[in-house]
């Protein structure tokens, strides 16, 4: 029994990974619609897209968990999990905190679509393959991540939300490092 069209459903968002924002945002951001015209709004935009990002991270990494890799891959997937999991928590309860609308735009249709395109990119291989897949995605990913990142800083107004983004791109940062010496390990050998 597979159920990774159900899991497809779920993390339509996905590849969107490192562009921007929210799927499961739109409850969210109906829910707390107390700062709808307020100060931050654009801050509003920019925390949505964040933790659209975060949430492709964690479907990339359910995946690959799914795909039982293995080894350092392996450990790199429950670290990406485990970190956007945290950085989902962290921006909604600073959103909640300062009573900033989580807004849902245009680009989050984008993201579906293109979270869709990067699940299935990813569910056609197996083994050696998807691993190689995998890690190129989070490099890729994690870059376009890092130039989002230093948009929304520039472009975010309330302090305490381009503390949180500048915290956020040193992880990321380090996600890319990471995903890179992986990389370099895992296609070493076809040199």
């Amino acid at each position: 029994m597979r159920e990774i069209p159900t899991f497809r459903a779920g993390a339509a968002a996905f590849a969107a990974m490192l562009f921007a924002a929210a799927g499961t945002l739109a409850t969210h951001a109906r829910a707390n619609d107390k700062n709808a015209n307020g100060k931050y709004g654009n801050d509003g935009e920019i925390l949505a897209q964040l933790v659209a990002i975060d949430e492709n991270e964690v479907h990339a990494a359910q995946l690959a968990e799914k795909k039982d890799v293995e080894g350092p891959v392996e450990s790199y997937a429950r670290m990406i999990r485990e970190d956007h999991g945290k950085n989902i928590n962290d921006t909604e309860k600073l959103a909640d905190k300062l009573n900033i609308d989580l807004k849902k735009g245009d680009p989050v249709d984008s993201i579906h679509t293109q979270g869709e395109q990067m699940l299935d990119r990813l569910d056609d291989v197996s083994g050696g393959e998807f691993e190689r897949s995998f890690l190129s995605e989070m490099v890729n990913g994690h870059r376009e991540a890092l130039d989002k990142l230093d948009d929304f800083i520039r472009m975010a107004q309330n302090p305490e939300v381009k503390a949180h983004l500048q915290a956020t791109r040193e992880r990321v940062a380090f996600h890319l490092k990471e995903a890179e010496r992986l990389q370099a390990g895992a296609t070493g050998s076809h040199h």
